[in-house]
Formats: structure tokens, C-alpha cells, sequence
């Protein structure tokens, strides 16, 4: 495990010893999963396969009136009948701590380390198609939040990305971001008016020499509880990005501007969720620079018994680099239905359908993918005083 990880895990033993161990409650989950499905083109690769997934996994949850510590672990043990050079084994690592020992602030620490392949985090997080390369990434998201007053609250964060890749066409990156967020819950009680202002700084090793892009937000929001069961967010701001990459070893300054918009519709019935989700922002990607992001994503869940419960959720992805080290333009769009019968109390069945379709949008070149699957998931929650 890296360094940092031992760090932030010391650190929040610490914030969370401070509040008195002998009073917590601890939570030990073991859990596992094994799922079976069939995949019509792997990777993208044009070749279908049947794929078996294991993935067994351990939390643990401990909490105090004033602390609370959440870690976990767990595998990916991947294996296909047929393209036996593609199975391989993930890990993930996550630990997380909040402590609040008085009414006027808070503070917590957060890291996660993964060690896993390119591919399935790029289509998720920006809809990329992305060569199965080894990739190990950590992060750390310190916080400390100052309580004003029963209505106004000051949050200053840090956030640390540092990602290595195996394959060499893939170069390495580390980002350190901060952010300062003031907050204000208005009179109706039911609205909360806040403010963003941040930077990111992200640097991507270069054979040429680094490429460095450097984006700063200014990001007005405001949240509403419209009813009981519905409520929204919507957050919009500037964005201005200073970038310095070297062309044909010539270093070479650009400078750009966009609007970063954030916007989250929720609502909640006795059997029906459903949310809605449209986001535009910049990213980190696999190509040695920023990536524009464009997403809407959708969620609709219903409740037909105790036991069966159906879920369906859809998702647009458009994508494109500014041409700094590589002209990228993609869309893609995907939709999964997923029915989930609960055979005991901790013992869960699920059957899905993804189907995912994606373009180049430089060739008009597009590609889809199926995807049918059976899945088993059980847990074992232990509970010590």
C-alpha cells in the first residue's frame, strides 16, 4: 500500500482516538460478489466473450457522537472463457475519516488507491475509449469547514491525484487542486445559497517536456428543497485555463475560457426515484492533457414488491481535448435496465442489460457493445459495541 495511504490512515486514527475509542461502535462488513456476463465486444476489440467476475471485499465502519472512521478493501478477480491473456486481477482501496469536536468546525481526511486497467474508468468518467492499460492511482481530499454561525459556513479543501500508467502511450499525471466554499442556508429554510472558488493544477510528464494546465473557477450555486420529496442543485460559474506544452521544442503558451455549469433534479416516492443529472467541467484524461467534459445522466427506480425492485439508468457523454498533444472528439451514449430480487436479508439477485454505443467524432467512426449479466451479492455486517 503507498505512503500516503499509511499517512491519512495514521492521521485519522489519531483525529478519531481523539474522541474517545471506547465509546464506538464498530461495523465489520465482509462481503462478495459474482457475477457472470456476456460481453459482445470486448474492449471494443470486436470479439465476444463470456466473463466471470469474483470480487470479494471487506468495510469497516467505526463512529463515535463526534467522529466517524470508514475504510475499506476489496478485489476484482476477472477471468473469460475464451480470451484468457485479457483476465487479470483490480484492487481498491479507500479510507475516510470526519471529526467534529465542537459546533463550530470539522475536519476529515479522505484517500484512495486503485491499481486497475484504463478502460473501465475512462468510459465511466468521460466516455473515452480507452486501450487496457495497467493503471495505478491514488488520491487525497483533506477538508476543514468553520461553522460562522447557525446559517453561514467556510469550507477550505485540497485535493492530491497522482495516476501512473503502464503502457508508455499513456503518459503519467498528478493533479493538486484547492478549493474554498462559502455557504449560506437562507430564511425559508429551505435554500441554501453557496460560493466556489478554486484552481487545479495538472501535470502530464512529456517526453518533449511536461505539459501544464492550470484551470481556475468561479462557481455560484444554489440548492432547494422544493418539496419533501423533491429537491434541486444548480451551480454555474467561469472557467479560464492557462496551459504550457512544447511544440517541435518550443515551449508554447495558450490561454482559454468556458462556463462550468452543475445541475441535479431529485425525486423520492414511497416507490418511485428518479434523477436527473446534466454537467459541463474540464478533466484530467489518458492523453497528456485536459479533457472538456459534457454528460447527462439519468436514474429511474421503482419498487414493485419487498423483495423485487427494478432500476433503469441512461447516460450522454460528449468529450473533446483542445488539440494540445492530441485532437480527441467522442460521443457516446449508453442505457442499462437492472431488475434486483432479494433473496434473503443480505443476499441480493440481479439480472441487467448494458448496451453502449460510441463515435469518433474526427472520423464518424462508431462501435456498440452488449452486455447481459447475472449477478449474486451477499454481505455479513458484524456489529461490535
Amino acid at each position: 500500500m503507498q505512503r500516503w495511504l499509511f499517512m491519512v490512515f495514521c492521521l485519522g486514527s489519531v483525529l478519531f482516538s481523539a474522541t474517545g475509542l471506547r465509546a464506538a461502535e464498530y461495523t465489520v462488513t465482509p462481503a462478495l460478489t459474482l457475477q457472470s456476463t456476456y460481453d459482445s465486444n470486448v474492449y471494443f476489440k470486436d470479439a465476444g466473450d463470456l466473463e466471470l467476475r469474483i470480487s470479494p471485499a471487506l468495510e469497516l465502519d467505526a463512529r463515535t457522537e463526534k467522529a466517524r472512521v470508514e475504510a475499506s478493501a476489496a478485489l476484482d478477480i476477472w477471468e473469460y472463457k475464451r480470451l484468457n491473456e485479457l483476465d487479470n486481477t483490480e484492487q481498491y482501496y479507500r479510507l475516510s475519516t470526519d471529526l467534529t469536536p465542537s459546533e463550530v468546525w470539522q475536519t476529515g481526511v479522505s484517500g484512495t488507491y486503485t491499481d486497475d486497467y484504463t478502460f473501465v474508468s475512462t468510459l465511466e468518467e468521460v466516455g473515452v475509449i480507452a486501450d487496457p492499460s495497467r493503471r495505478k492511482k491514488s488520491t487525497v481530499d483533506p477538508y476543514l469547514t468553520f461553522f460562522t454561525d447557525t446559517r453561514n459556513s467556510l469550507r477550505g479543501a485540497y485535493s492530491f491525484v497522482k495516476t501512473n500508467f503502464e503502457l508508455d502511450r499513456y503518459p503519467d499525471y498528478r493533479v493538486h487542486g484547492v478549493n474554498l466554499t462559502w455557504s449560506r442556508a437562507l430564511m425559508n429554510e429551505r435554500s441554501v445559497f453557496f460560493c466556489v472558488a478554486g484552481a487545479s493544477d495538472a501535470r502530464y510528464k512529456q517526453t518533449a517536456g511536461d505539459t501544464e494546465e492550470t484551470t481556475y473557477r468561479l462557481v455560484f450555486g444554489w440548492e432547494h428543497a422544493f418539496s419533501e420529496t423533491l429537491k434541486g442543485t444548480v451551480s454555474a460559474g467561469p472557467m479560464y485555463t492557462d496551459s504550457d506544452y512544447y511544440m517541435g521544442g518550443t515551449l508554447v503558451n495558450e490561454d482559454t475560457t468556458d462556463v462550468f455549469f452543475d445541475g441535479t433534479l431529485e425525486w423520492n416516492q414511497e416507490r418511485i426515484t428518479l434523477s436527473a443529472h446534466v454537467d459541463y467541467d474540464i478533466d484530467h484524461s489518458i492523453y497528456g492533457e485536459n479533457i472538456t467534459r459534457g454528460r447527462i445522466r439519468g436514474t429511474l427506480g421503482y419498487r414493485w414488491t419487498e423483495r423485487f425492485r427494478g432500476h433503469f439508468s441512461t447516460a450522454f457523454y460528449s468529450s473533446e481535448t483542445d488539440g494540445l498533444m492530441r485532437d480527441e472528439k467522442r460521443q457516446t451514449y449508453w442505457a442499462r435496465p437492472l431488475v434486483t430480487y432479494r433473496l434473503t436479508d443480505r443476499i441480493d439477485l440481479r439480472a441487467g442489460y448494458r448496451y453502449t454505443w460510441t463515435e469518433n467524432r474526427i472520423t464518424d467512426y462508431s462501435e456498440e457493445r452488449h452486455r447481459v449479466g447475472l449477478q449474486l451479492a451477499m454481505d455479513w455486517p458484524v456489529l461490535f459495541d
